[in-house]
C-alpha cells in the first residue's frame, strides 16, 4: 500500500504519534472523486495498521472495525497528525488536520485477532 510521507514519529509505551504529509501524487486520489480528489476511508484504516506495525512489531492481524467516524475529507497535500493508542486486542486511532486548525478527520477502533 502506498504510504504517506512520515515527517516525524514518536512512540511511548502504548501510544504512537505520526506527523504525516499526504502527497497529491498518491494513486489513491485518481478517480476518487473526479474533480475533487479525497483519500478513501479504507486507505486511512490500512495506514493505521501499517504504521502501528512499524512501532509495535508484535501487532496482531486486523479483525474488524468499531465506532469509525469520518468527520472531514482528507485532500491531496494535507498535513495530518495520526494518534494511535494500543490496548488489549485493539488500536484506537484519530487523524487530525494540522494545516491550519487542528480538526478531526477520522477516528475509530481497530479490533485485532488475539493469539491462538
Amino acid at each position: 500500500m502506498k504510504m504517506p510521507r512520515v515527517i516525524n514519529r514518536e512512540c511511548q509505551g502504548s501510544s504512537a504519534r505520526f506527523e504525516l504529509r499526504v502527497p497529491a501524487e498518491l494513486h489513491w486520489f485518481k478517480g476518487h472523486f473526479p474533480g475533487h480528489p479525497v483519500l478513501p476511508g479504507v486507505v486511512q484504516v490500512g495506514w493505521v495498521h501499517q504504521l502501528a506495525a512499524e512501532v509495535f512489531p508484535d501487532l496482531a492481524p486486523f479483525k474488524g472495525l468499531r465506532g469509525v467516524k469520518f468527520h472531514q475529507l482528507i485532500e491531496p497535500d494535507s498535513q495530518l497528525l495520526l494518534l494511535i493508542e494500543r490496548g488489549p486486542g485493539r488500536l484506537d486511532w484519530r487523524y487530525l488536520r494540522t494545516d491550519g486548525e487542528s480538526q478531526p478527520c477520522s477516528e475509530g477502533r481497530m479490533c485485532l485477532r488475539e493469539a491462538e
